[in-house]
Parts: structure tokens; C-alpha cells; sequence
């Protein structure tokens, strides 16, 4: 019962404004910006083509509006990172 009126006010927010003010709240709560990863270097990172197994060190930035996690590598360049379904 207490669930569907907080449902309700954020389809409203969505609705009638954006993601941005609960996003705004969410990244209140979030763990993973600064947060250091490797990430191979081929299909699971959108923009990257080069398709070698290579690894490269990241770091997380925030959200794609996807929802997907956004990294920048050594050289500041912004990758979309998506699950490879192992991990």
C-alpha cells in the first residue's frame, strides 16, 4: 500500500518533466562514479571497433540515456559499456 503512491509520483515526474530529477536522486545514492574497471576491448564497449581482446582500464562516469554505464579510458575518451551476460 505504500509502494503505488510513490510509484505514481515518479510516473508523474517522468510524465510530465524527465528522468533528470530522479536521476538527480539517484546519483544521491550511487556507489560506482570514480570507480576503476577493465574492460575488454571489442563488442561490449559501443564506439570501440577494433574488436581486439585487449583490456583497458576505465572509469565510470555515470549513466547513458540507455541506462547503460558510461567510462572514460586514459586518453578521456567516453565508452558505453554493456554486459557481456557472464558477470
Amino acid at each position: 500500500a505504500l509502494m503505488l503512491p510513490r510509484i505514481l509520483r515518479f510516473y508523474r515526474i517522468i510524465a510530465e518533466e524527465s528522468f533528470a530529477p530522479l536521476l538527480r536522486d539517484y546519483y544521491g545514492f550511487w556507489l560506482h562514479s570514480g570507480q576503476k574497471l577493465k574492460v575488454k576491448g571489442d563488442a561490449s564497449v559501443r564506439g570501440d571497433t577494433a574488436g581486439s581482446e585487449e583490456h583497458k582500464d576505465v572509469v565510470v562516469t555515470g549513466l547513458s540515456d540507455d541506462g547503460f554505464l558510461l567510462a572514460e579510458d586514459e586518453n578521456r575518451a567516453v565508452m558505453e559499456l554493456y554486459p557481456d551476460g557472464n558477470r
